[in-house]
């Protein structure tokens, strides 16, 4: 009895640790492990994109497993008003994120070229300034209107109002491409169906979730002119393994 007993306590213990070491080779290989969801904070500015976790560490790239739930969500480096939405360590990076700084790095690295006839700092604040002083092509004063409140090239001869305007003059968002500016951008991942107005006067951020459900590596590009560096607003960001 005693023999039985022992035979059989030793073939279970061997089945229990087979089982256990099984266990963990799947485990190092990482069977069951199912792609989760993530979250990625992207600021745009001139003249480049930005990416932090909820934690505030920036990542030079986003890198995920196929098929995870991603989230981007995009702020202005101008729209201070959005800022406190985000999570604390980002909002508080934000607050001190020096745009020029990371400009000049670009120019240094030969991302973006120096200008022939300028200093990077001067057509910077070209763009800075035509945006804040509000004036686009049109004459345009700060908010897009003329003194009596009017599109200068928005109304006809009619006087139709502003809710008269037809489709045209809006883009997909809801945007007058007319009153967008130089510190305005628009993000898009090419190879995923990601657009999104990252605007200098927002007062949320924006964001948008898709699956990552095509493998290789992936651009953020600005597709809205802003400025000398914008032929150059092209970033690769994003990694699906």
């Amino acid at each position: 009895m005693n023999e039985l007993y022992n035979r059989r306590t030793v073939l279970q213990s061997g089945g229990i640790g087979a089982t256990a070491l099984i266990a963990g080779c799947l485990d190092d290989v990482g069977l069951g492990d199912e792609p989760g969801d993530e979250t990625y904070y992207i600021v745009a500015y001139h003249w480049g994109f930005a990416a932090f976790d909820e934690d505030g560490t920036e990542h030079e790239l986003i890198e995920v497993p196929e098929g995870t739930e991603l989230t981007i969500v995009a702020i202005n480096d101008h729209a201070s008003d959005a800022f406190g939405d985000l999570p604390e360590p980002v909002e508080t990076i934000l607050e001190d994120f020096d745009a020029l700084e990371r400009t000049k790095q670009h120019v240094e690295d030969g991302t973006i070229p120096e200008p022939e006839d300028a200093t990077i700092e001067e057509v910077y604040e070209e763009a800075h300034d035509h945006a804040h002083n509000g004036h686009d092509d049109d004459g345009h004063d700060d908010d897009g209107h003329d003194d009596d409140g009017h599109d200068d090239d928005g109304h006809d001869d009619d006087g139709h109002d502003d809710d008269d305007h037809d489709d045209d003059d809006h883009d997909d968002d809801g945007h007058d491409e007319n009153e967008l500016t130089m510190l305005d951008h628009e993000l898009i991942i090419p190879g995923y169906d990601v657009e999104m107005m990252v605007l200098s006067t927002a007062d949320e951020p924006v964001q948008t979730s898709f699956v990552t459900d095509e493998t290789g590596t992936f651009d953020f590009v600005c597709t809205h002119d802003c400025g000398y560096g914008h032929p150059y607003m092209v970033r690769e960001m994003l990694q699906v393994e």
